[in-house]
């Protein structure tokens, strides 16, 4: 199973995949469970609506969050305002041929919100596998 040999301890999941989530999370190494909904990100008033159409196509799934389930957006409002200054060893960005000044530019949609938490690029995924 890719999650469990991943070596993953946390998984971000939409709330809608629950059910196919459950069974398998106590066969992984996943100790927190940080889960999202679809609704938590669509402008008024279809974040409104939503939940009455998912119920009607019977898609609306209610998780409890409690630990080791987490709502994402209690965590992001939970924390700090200030990223964390991630460095990523030069060896790395020359491996993956990444300029030095990427992750310091803004590359998203004129009418996007504003970011709520540490963007993962590859420049930190990549510093995250060279860790080991």
């Amino acid at each position: 199973m890719q999650l469990k040999d991943s070596g993953a301890s946390v998984l971000v999941a939409v709330d809608m995949f629950y059910p196919v989530i459950s069974p398998v999370l106590a066969k992984t190494g996943v100790r927190h469970l940080i889960l999202c909904g679809i609704k938590d990100y669509l402008p008024f008033p279809l974040n409104l609506l939503y939940p009455i159409k998912a119920r009607l196509d019977k898609q609306w799934v209610s998780v409890r969050r409690v630990p080791p389930i987490y709502d994402f957006l209690e965590l992001m409002d939970r924390s700090p305002e200030t990223r964390p200054n991630i460095a990523v060893a030069p060896e790395t960005r020359q491996y993956y041929n990444i300029p030095a000044d990427h992750g310091r530019t803004e590359r998203r949609c004129p009418d996007a919100p504003e970011p709520r938490g540490q963007r993962l690029s590859v420049p930190h995924l990549a510093h995250g596998t060279e860790r080991g």
